[in-house]
């Protein structure tokens, strides 16, 4: 199990976030925002969640339909412009000649519809709805390595990929290496 505690101090580890992969079933431009879309995502068994994602300059919409995504899905429901927002998207984003690309992590490609990723060696850890200050601690730590797959990385746990079931497959971005995760 991830579960890390230093000098008393509760430092969060990846196994924190519960990550899923869904499918953008509908995905409409947010009515209030030049920049959301409003996607309905399943994550499997007969599950959807609603959610906004600034992807809008960075992806036609054409591209977000049917498309596999990973979703962090236990993110506290916020409004965005009025519009809830159940979990978020993971993203790559990088700076490519003064101008910023975003483009959606890939689910492993073995990875069936509503699969947990983990990164490392699946956990059977529950996370609880994810806190603030566990984001905080943990994205800065997500990024693509050269291979362009997702990784966290710590002084401590080193690089653990993000995985499914089969840990010969992971996920990835589709072109940007060494970027950050959002």
């Amino acid at each position: 199990m991830l579960r890390v505690f230093t000098r008393g101090v509760k430092t969060f580890t990846p196994s924190y976030l519960k990550l899923q992969v869904g499918q953008i079933q509908s995905c409409k431009k947010h009515d209030a925002s030049d920049k959301l879309y409003v996607s309905q995502v399943d994550i499997g068994q007969e599950s959807q969640l609603q959610i906004c994602s600034g992807l809008v300059p960075f992806l036609p919409i054409e591209e977000m339909y049917n498309r596999r995504v990973v979703v962090v899905t236990n993110m506290k429901t916020r409004k965005l412009r009025g519009e809830a927002s159940m979990g978020m998207i993971l993203a790559a984003e990088k700076e490519i000649n003064d101008k910023l690309k975003v483009e959606p992590i890939i689910p492993p490609k073995s990875s069936i519809l509503g699969e947990r990723l983990y990164f490392g060696a699946a956990d059977l850890f529950e996370p609880p709805k994810l806190k603030d200050k566990a984001w905080e601690y943990i994205q800065p730590r997500l990024t693509t390595n050269s291979d362009r797959q997702v990784v966290f990385v710590d002084d401590e746990l080193g690089e653990l990929v993000l995985r499914g079931k089969d840990q010969a497959d992971s996920a990835t971005a589709e072109t940007l290496v060494n970027a950050k995760i959002l």
